[in-house]
């Protein structure tokens, strides 16, 4: 009879551990949905009016939130200001896949899994028709999962996706930070202003010329127009802030950029924090944005 050699054994046997061990870290860390378990059916997406946040412990000084169907779009209340496509996009994500995937426990104690009432986020979905509350937990391990529990139903599951971390932020969060919309091409002159002084600047064609029949630098200024046709803000100011600011007789420096048509009017009103602070007229509040869009009005200027 052939004999193997022990060591040999050994080796097989200790490799079959390591690949029996793999395979259990996988399956706890990415577990794959139980047929077993309830199947919910939630409201879907585009058929919600109202998501309605409710939070036992202030979260950024706010413990409600509402998210409220206006037609096609979704305003922010108390704040009522308008919500983003893309800001809301994570959310609706997690929203509209949610399902249990792992049955954790069938009942409480649930301080551990942070659905105690101090802890826990709870969530109100509306339809014209329907009402659905979610209780969200806090992250599981991995930090891939949620600890969840439904409505009337005492067991906690976990779903994927990191709910609580998206409903922990502050309602501006969620807000539609497009601050200037127009076509770029239709861009025909801009006037820059500080404290009485002005200076225009004409297109012709693909070239940007100014009063004194000099040529810009065309290339980085239709850059410059280009990026400011779609601009987004880092952040809106608060209240207060806000209205302070905007009631200031003479912002820092002006841009008006003019087509055949329309105008739109963007104001840099203070630097902040390496950033400015900034505001037009169609947007009530004033807002942050980027140091480079700040910089280059004052470099264009030349004032």
């Amino acid at each position: 009879m052939k004999k193997y050699n022990p060591q040999i054994l050994e080796i097989l046997i200790l490799i079959f551990l390591i690949l029996s061990a793999g395979i259990t870290l996988i399956i706890v860390e990415s577990p794959g949905r139980n047929d077993s378990l309830p199947v919910r059916i939630l409201p879907d997406w585009d058929n919600l009016t109202l998501i309605r946040v409710e939070r036992s412990q202030e979260v950024q000084g706010e413990k409600i939130f509402e998210l409220e169907r206006d037609k096609d779009r979704w305003v922010i209340q108390p704040l009522n200001r308008p919500a983003g496509e893309k800001e809301l996009k994570v959310l609706k994500t997690q929203l509209s896949s949610l399902q249990p995937v792992e049955l954790i426990a069938e009942e409480g104690p649930y301080e551990r899994f942070g659905l105690n009432e101090k802890l826990q986020i709870k969530v109100i979905l509306k339809t014209e028709n329907k009402r659905e509350v979610l209780l969200i937990g806090s992250a599981t391990p991995s930090g891939n999962y949620n600890y969840i529990r439904f409505e009337n139903d005492p067991a906690v599951y976990t779903v994927r996706g990191k709910l609580h971390k998206s409903l922990s932020e502050k309602a501006s969060f969620y807000r539609n930070r497009q601050v200037l919309s127009f076509k770029a091409a239709d861009i025909k002159s801009l006037i820059l202003s500080r404290k009485g002084d002005s200076k225009v600047i004409f297109r012709n064609r693909d070239e940007w010329w100014d009063s004194n029949g000099i040529i810009a630098e065309s290339a980085e200024l239709n850059s410059y127009v280009s990026r400011l046709s779609q601009l987004k803000c880092l952040s809106y100011l608060e209240e207060e802030e806000s209205l302070k600011l905007k009631s200031q007789n003479e912002p820092l420096i002006s841009l008006l950029l003019k087509s055949e048509r329309a105008s739109w009017e963007l104001k840099i009103l203070k630097e902040n924090n390496g950033n400015y602070s900034a505001g037009t007229e169609e947007q009530a509040d004033a807002f942050l944005i980027s140091r480079y869009d700040g910089d280059f009005l004052k470099n264009l200027s030349g004032f």
